[in-house]
């Protein structure tokens, strides 16, 4: 695929399997979770050729000249998601789906998409909005998976 290295996707992958075990940790602080991050993927490789996969499927939605970040982690390529904010479908989605477990909504409520001034966020800050939310709810991430 043009544009696609996957010498320097296999690294940032393990980077963010490590940062959303440390995001799950950090979300519960009780320590229920613990080790389980519990993923189909069973390796890096396998988790690049998936996310080729992916990155074929999104074509039709990716623009020059704004980066790809999955996950919360850049991936190098040469377009990125066309969106409000970076595009980050994986936190998007688990953000999503975290408000509507305790019926708080989506993220478009917190962040309206025709609210020019936070055009580009990062989604991190979305999903630190959404930690913070669960929190006051007293809710916390038990599980979560996200499948493509």
């Amino acid at each position: 695929m043009q544009g696609y290295n996957e010498e320097a996707i296999e690294k940032v992958i393990t980077r963010t399997l490590s940062s959303a075990q440390k995001l799950i940790d950090d979300v519960n602080q009780n320590g229920k979770l613990g080790r389980e991050l519990n993923a189909t993927v069973t390796n890096v490789r396998e988790l690049t050729a998936r996310l080729n996969d992916l990155v074929a499927n999104l074509q039709p939605s990716m623009v020059e000249g704004k980066p790809l970040i999955i996950g919360g982690a850049t991936i190098p390529h040469n377009k990125g998601l066309l969106g409000h904010s970076d595009g980050d479908i994986v936190l998007h989605a688990v953000c999503d789906a975290a408000l509507g477990a305790i019926a708080a909504g989506e993220i478009g409520l917190y962040f309206p998409p025709t609210d020019l001034t936070i055009m580009g966020i990062s989604s991190r800050v979305i999903a630190e909005k959404t930690i913070a939310i669960l929190k006051e709810k007293g809710a916390a991430v038990i599980r979560m998976s996200f499948v493509w």
